[in-house]
């Protein structure tokens, strides 16, 4: 009888525990976050990245550094007066544009300034601290002594508009398509030991308009994306806010974007979760969306996986970014497990919403991601126990079956299973995993926007207005009203009651002109556009 009250014993416990070891995530796709821009990489290597599927390629804008243009003088000292027939793409890169544009779901292209062309520089301020790692300024010298640090000329700021505006139509021009966003400088805030360009906060964004001012005038549809710059570096912000006293800059630019390293730009760190709010909330008051425009170094073993999963949720969760990119440019790399696992986030598509996704076990990081386009729901979820955990789906909308992909030790990307309602929407992920499960499912239009609940609607009329607006909300707690110009500056702030269904504001002392009423419901938040006419 002692045997056998041991023996139940055992079973309860071992049953117990098998159940302890079941984490639920909660799906609620009505919570709705930020919209993903895309996953995508850095660079190409012939065919090797079209495995990785990414959502888009981030490419170099400079001729003599990256070898993609054929622009290498000054052809004449009027920069409104450009000789197209100078700039050239070599025909094996336009070759692999046209190549992975004409896949069934395109890629978009961005691009980055690392250096402009030498014989704009002025490389007297360049500092020893340059030459002091590997660097072509010193295996190669005679190609790079004029791109390795140094600063723009302030009489070549023009020319550098020029510059800039001849690329972008080069791209047109040879692949069809217009580029999608460029930014004028990669990591300004120091000099590196290859072609670089060093910037101050005021003198990037003194340029960065003459950029944006060239750009409208010439009418091109390319984008901004600005920044580039370190968190561990303490100026981010400063760059940012330099760029909001420039309107033409402003009307350009469609993202604030960082780098995911530590103050050496090479080893992998990452901003805080604190540091990572405060680039979001900066972001948001401007309605700018926040990208992670390049990110690389991490080990190619399962605690490199983890930080990358690390870096992704964190970004994701506290920074609210829209775009993420990493290095994926070396030939060796389609070996390494964190390709692996570069293949699985890339399984979130463009144009996804982030939901609701609650995991009840710490040990499970969970994101979840709606696609109008695709009208599929998806869960990234990382396992970063050091032992097997399952999971378990719950919530109303799931769809009837989701494939699970994972990455980890010994699993390339693979189909791991599936998640149903036969097996109650549960799976076993591997230890020290990253996964993601997708399935199809009819997704409501309500939700195919960021910052908007089908449950809560905010209206206002008339609009456009003249003196008085009369906001509407319903089934929404707000608590604030905020009124933003086109600068991102707050010109309104009301306060409410949370309870009040209609509230009329005074547009009386606001010029004619274009505004963004913010409507603030705990970390809820819905815009409108409101037109104001005098």
């Amino acid at each position: 009888m002692k045997k056998l009250n041991l023996l139940v014993s055992a079973l309860c416990i071992t049953f117990l525990s098998a159940f302890a070891q079941t984490a639920t995530v909660t799906v609620d796709i009505s919570k709705t976050y930020q919209k993903i821009t895309g996953f995508g990489s850095h660079g190409w290597v012939d065919d090797k990245t079209t495995t990785l599927e990414p959502a888009f390629y981030r490419l170099v804008i400079d001729r003599e550094y990256s070898g993609e243009l054929e622009e290498v003088s000054n052809d004449n000292n009027n920069p409104s007066m450009l000789d197209d027939s100078k700039f050239n793409f070599k025909q094996e890169v336009i070759d692999w544009a046209n190549k992975v544009y004409a896949r069934p779901n395109p890629p978009f292209f961005i691009g980055t300034v690392f250096s402009p062309p030498g014989w704009m520089k002025d490389m007297s301020v360049r500092t020893p601290q340059e030459l002091e790692w590997w660097s072509p300024c010193l295996t190669n010298p005679g190609q790079f002594k004029h791109l390795c640090g140094g600063k723009l000329k302030d009489d070549m700021h023009e020319e550098f508009a020029e510059w800039i505006v001849g690329w972008i139509r080069a791209w047109k021009k040879q692949t069809g398509k217009d580029f999608y966003s460029i930014s004028i400088q990669n990591e300004p805030e120091f000099p590196e030991p290859y072609g670089s360009c060093v910037y101050t906060p005021a003198e990037m964004a003194k340029v960065g308009d003459v950029v944006a001012k060239k750009m409208k005038k010439e009418g091109l549809a390319t984008k901004m994306f600005y920044g580039e710059i370190l968190w561990a570096q303490s100026n981010v912000l400063n760059f940012y806010r330099e760029a909001t006293k420039y309107p033409d800059l402003m009307e350009r630019i469609d993202a604030f974007a960082l780098h995911n390293y530590d103050t050496d730009g090479i080893k992998v760190g990452g901003p805080s979760a604190t540091q990572w709010v405060n680039t979001a909330t900066f972001s948001s008051r401007y309605n700018k969306q926040m990208w992670m425009s390049e990110t690389s170094g991490f080990s190619n073993d399962v605690d490199g996986l983890m930080k990358y999963c690390g870096n992704i949720y964190n970004a994701i969760v506290s920074g609210n970014i829209n775009l993420w990119c990493i290095l994926t440019n070396n030939p060796d790399e389609e070996e390494k497990i964190i390709w692996q696992a570069i293949k699985v986030t890339n399984k979130v598509k463009s144009n996804s919403i982030r939901c609701d996704a609650i995991s009840s076990d710490a040990a499970i990081l969970s994101l979840g991601f709606t696609n109008f386009d695709n009208q599929t729901f998806g869960t990234l979820l990382t396992n970063s126990s050091a032992t097997e955990k399952s999971v378990k789906l719950s919530g109303s909308l799931l769809p009837d079956e989701l494939e699970v992909y994972t990455a980890s030790t010994g699993k390339n990307a693979i189909l791991l299973g599936k998640m149903n309602t036969a097996n109650g929407y549960t799976i076993v992920l591997p230890s020290k995993s990253l996964s993601f499960a997708i399935g199809k499912v009819p997704i409501p239009t309500a939700v195919s926007e960021e910052n908007l609940s089908p449950s809560a609607s905010f209206s206002l009329y008339p609009n456009p207005a003249n003196n008085e607006v009369t906001a509407t909300i319903t089934h929404a707690h707000v608590q604030n009203l905020f009124i933003y110009n086109q600068l991102g500056e707050q010109v309104g702030q009301y306060e409410l009651s949370g309870v009040e269904k209609e509230y009329v504001f005074n547009t009386s002392n606001l010029a004619s002109g274009i505004y963004q009423v913010h409507a603030q419901s705990g970390q809820q938040k819905f815009i409108q556009k409101l037109t104001v006419i005098k």
